[in-house]
C-alpha cells in the first residue's frame, strides 16, 4: 500500500466523517484518487482499531474510538458510552431519531445519532431538551426528531426526554467528579 495514498484517503475520510457525512468506500476512493484496495484496506484497518463501522448499506460512520475522542474534544470524555446507552433508549421508547448535539456561539456539532427517519417521509416534528451546560456558553442538547404521522412517538417522547437529559447530566457530574 502507499501509505502517501492511505494518508491521504484517511485524512479525507475523518473530514467527512465530522461534517457528518456518511460516505462509502468507493465514494471516498474516487474523491481522494487512491485505488479501491487501498482505499478497503485502510478503511478494513480504522473498522479493526473500532475508528470506523460500516451500516448495513456499507455507508461509513465514526466508530466508538472516533467518537470517544469526539467527545473528549468537547470536554466530555468518559460520557461516550452512557450517551450511547441513554440515547438508544431513548430512540427505543420513542421510535424517532435521536441526537446529542454541542452548541456553542461557533455552530452546533453532531456528537451521536440514534435511529433514523424515513427519508421519504421528511420530519414533522422536533423536540429540543437541554442536557448539560458545558462552559462559557457551551451546551449539550439532546433532539428527538419524528417522521409525518408519528404522533405516539411526540407523545412518548416528551415524556421520556426530560428522564434522558436528567440521566445524560448525572453521568456528566459523574465523570467531572471522577466517578467514571
Amino acid at each position: 500500500m502507499n501509505k502517501d495514498a492511505g494518508l491521504r484517503l484517511l485524512g479525507h475520510l475523518i473530514r467527512e466523517l465530522a461534517e457528518g457525512h456518511t460516505p462509502v468506500v468507493a465514494e471516498i476512493a474516487a474523491a481522494t484518487g487512491v485505488a479501491r484496495s487501498t482505499a478497503f484496506e485502510v478503511v478494513s484497518r480504522m473498522e479493526l482499531a473500532a475508528l470506523v463501522v460500516r451500516d448495513r448499506h456499507g455507508r461509513l460512520m465514526p466508530g466508538r474510538q472516533m467518537r470517544a475522542l469526539v467527545f473528549a474534544r468537547r470536554g466530555l470524555q468518559g460520557l461516550c458510552g452512557p450517551a450511547e446507552a441513554i440515547l438508544g433508549w431513548l430512540c427505543e421508547q420513542t421510535g424517532g431519531h435521536v441526537r446529542l448535539e454541542c452548541v456553542s456561539e461557533v455552530g452546533v456539532t453532531t456528537l451521536l445519532t440514534a435511529g433514523s427517519l424515513p427519508a421519504r417521509r421528511g420530519i414533522d416534528a422536533a423536540l429540543v431538551q437541554p442536557a448539560i451546560a458545558i462552559s462559557n456558553g457551551v451546551t449539550a442538547n439532546i433532539v428527538v426528531e419524528f417522521s409525518a404521522g408519528a404522533t405516539a412517538s411526540r407523545i412518548l417522547a416528551e415524556r421520556n426526554l426530560a428522564e434522558a437529559a436528567t440521566a445524560l447530566a448525572r453521568h456528566y457530574e459523574e465523570t467531572k467528579r471522577g466517578g467514571n
